[in-house]
């Protein structure tokens, strides 16, 4: 989900008791000041293993010019779960 934390989708996903497993920060050019959270149901949340963040390769692709760019403007946001 992409929200701010004082959102009221946000705040909606809290008040049933979803967990927020992970999240970005907020990207430097986002005029929303948005970021990105993984909400899980409770039961699930406690076969939380990891959580990250895609940063580099294969996000983030450098052409041979030296040009650097991303696929996209938020960052791939992953959550394993046992």
């Amino acid at each position: 989900m992409n929200s701010r934390k004082d959102s009221d989708p946000y705040l909606l996903m809290k008040s049933y008791g979803y967990v927020n497993a992970g999240e970005t920060d907020v990207a430097e050019d986002s005029p929303e000041r948005k970021g990105d959270h993984i909400w899980l149901l409770p039961a699930v949340a406690r076969r939380l293993k990891k959580f990250f963040v895609i940063t580099g390769e294969p996000y983030v692709q450098n052409d041979t010019d030296g040009t650097v760019w991303r696929l996209s403007d938020h960052r791939p946001l992953v959550a394993d779960l046992l």
